[in-house]
């Protein structure tokens, strides 16, 4: 028997979703969540991710309480980077914390954007898996002469545009140097080999 597709409930003015991501101790473990409304009105805490959603058609889907929801590739990938080891990690992801059939509630939720952004209390920037990671040099790591810094600069401009900068300096694998310059650290190179 298949599981049922999951059934979002309708939000009121003010409100948004926040994805609650299960703690898992092993990459493979099933990725487990549960959607909680709430009041940005209420100051409630939580993170905000900032990624590609990538192919629309490569869906995997996850376990929310109550039902299933398909998550493109890439999204899946940074679940399971993210999840903590002992405890929730407490997130809103566009793609899973709006309903994405409900055009009514889109438009409303893409133009809280700004807002959701400024409220939350730090900003992730995924930028997706490295697949070549036997391509980068170690000069390439060392100096970050990879094709990130330029993905890099675009995902932290669409930071800037939604949290007014105000995120930017938390983001530990990037620097602000003004305001028309954004470099990577260098040892995020390291980590993301590291990580692959």
């Amino acid at each position: 028997m298949e599981p049922e597709p999951y059934a979002y409930q309708k939000l009121m003015a003010d409100q948004i979703r926040i994805l609650h991501v299960r703690a898992a101790t092993t990459w493979h473990e099933e990725i487990s969540c549960h959607l909680i409304t709430v009041s940005l009105e209420d100051s409630p805490q939580f993170e905000a991710l900032s990624y590609v959603w990538g192919d629309a058609k490569d869906t995997f889907s996850i376990q929310l309480k109550g039902g299933v929801l398909p998550v493109t590739r890439n999204l899946e990938a940074a679940i399971r980077r993210l999840r903590m080891k002992t405890e929730e990690r407490v997130i809103w992801i566009d793609q899973l914390c709006i309903n994405q059939a409900d055009a009514a509630e889109k438009s409303i939720q893409v133009a809280m954007m700004p807002r959701i952004y400024k409220s939350c209390k730090e900003v992730i920037l995924w930028l997706g898996e490295i697949e070549a990671v036997n391509e980068i040099t170690v000069e390439d790591a060392l100096t970050c002469n990879t094709n990130m810094q330029g993905v890099a600069a675009a995902g932290m401009a669409i930071i800037q545009e939604f949290a007014s900068e105000k995120h930017v300096h938390e983001i530990s694998c990037f620097q602000l140097i003004n305001e028309s310059t954004i470099i990577t650290s260098p040892d995020y190179a390291i980590r993301a080999i590291l990580y692959s």
